[in-house]
């Protein structure tokens, strides 16, 4: 900040005629990242760009590195007075906001509004998904990631193939209810044993959710009851 300043004062206070300027630093840091095109803080593009319109006003600024703390009086007393500044009461709260913050707080506020939006929705996705962190599935081969997708949203082949032959919705034959993703995971009780076996929840959100031993248990079910290649 301080070289900001010092850059900033030239470029729009100073009004002698001097054409070249030195500003000494003991940051060489940020003498390196004023140089640099790649990656830059946002104090440094501004700094860049101050210098830049300075330039265009024909006056020149240079800056030079000086190691600190070694004795040299001047550096010594700014040192201090940067101290002081920082432990003041007194001193002055700079009312800005740098580009990195701005777009975090960008980030942060579509991120709880889209949120808000996600959890007022009622669709099966919601019902398991309450949040809209992503899920991943890295343990799950391709085929079987579109197989549990396809149960989390409650569109599978199994259940709604009667849409395009335009029959009635399937029953389950066991229990004679509309066939749905939540009874055959769930409820039905043509499937308690294997549901048993292998530790099925009987919460939708926990049986369709992000566990990958969850994960791992219902493929093992889904396959023991031959629903595997239906989904």
């Amino acid at each position: 900040m301080a070289l900001y300043k010092a850059v900033k004062y030239i470029h729009t206070e100073y009004a002698n005629h001097q054409t070249k300027f030195i500003i000494l630093s003991d940051s060489l840091s940020n003498l390196i990242a004023i140089t640099s095109t790649r990656n830059q803080p946002d104090i440094t593009k501004l700094i860049q760009e101050e210098s830049l319109l300075a330039e265009k006003k024909n006056k020149h600024i240079h800056f030079v590195w000086i190691p600190g703390h070694i004795g040299i009086p001047g550096n010594e007393m700014a040192d201090q007075e940067a101290h002081n500044a920082i432990a003041s009461t007194s001193t002055v709260i700079i009312n800005s906001i740098t580009f990195t913050d701005a777009k975090n707080e960008i980030i942060s506020h579509l991120y709880n509004k889209w949120h808000s939006h996600w959890r007022k929705l009622n669709t099966k996705l919601n019902k398991i998904k309450n949040n809209i962190n992503p899920w991943k599935n890295p343990e799950l081969n391709r085929k079987e990631e579109t197989i549990i997708n396809h149960l989390r949203i409650g569109h599978t082949h199994l259940m709604h193939s009667y849409l395009m032959s335009k029959d009635e919705p399937p029953l389950c034959d066991s229990c004679s209810v509309l066939l749905t993703v939540n009874h055959i995971i769930t409820e039905c009780n043509k499937y308690n044993q294997y549901r048993n076996q292998f530790h099925i929840s009987e919460q939708i959100c926990q049986a369709l959710g992000p566990n990958p031993q969850d994960e791992k248990n219902l493929m093992l079910f889904l396959k023991k009851t031959e629903l595997y290649n239906l989904i």
